[in-house]
């Protein structure tokens, strides 16, 4: 299922879907990037994060370990996309060639 198809599903808004997606619901990405769902993931990592939540919870600021696990589950999706993107692998390599990331002149 595709955002606006699981965030129905759950009832929901795509917002919300986008927001438990940074806060670690499971999906994910066909070859284009577009993100995709299990219904069945969606709902037990729904009822282990979210339902199981007090109020004040939701209004915490994330822990260190928490933005740490987020960013390593981020970069390792966008790892697997880029690989399996041969036009994003060929311009990242060729940024790559012309010294874009981390010298001088990287950004």
């Amino acid at each position: 299922m595709n955002k606006r198809a699981i965030a129905d599903h759950v009832d929901v808004s795509v917002n919300t879907i986008s927001r438990w997606v940074s806060l670690g619901c499971p999906y994910d990405m066909d070859e284009k990037g577009r993100y995709i769902f299990d219904p069945d993931d969606v709902e037990t990592w729904r009822h282990d994060n979210i339902d199981s939540r007090t109020p004040g919870e939701y209004e915490r600021p994330p822990s260190t370990k928490e933005i740490a696990s987020w960013s390593l589950s981020f970069a390792t999706k966008l790892l697997h996309y880029i690989k399996a993107c041969k036009r994003c692998n060929n311009a990242i390599m060729k940024d790559a060639r012309l010294g874009k990331f981390g010298g001088k002149n990287g950004t």
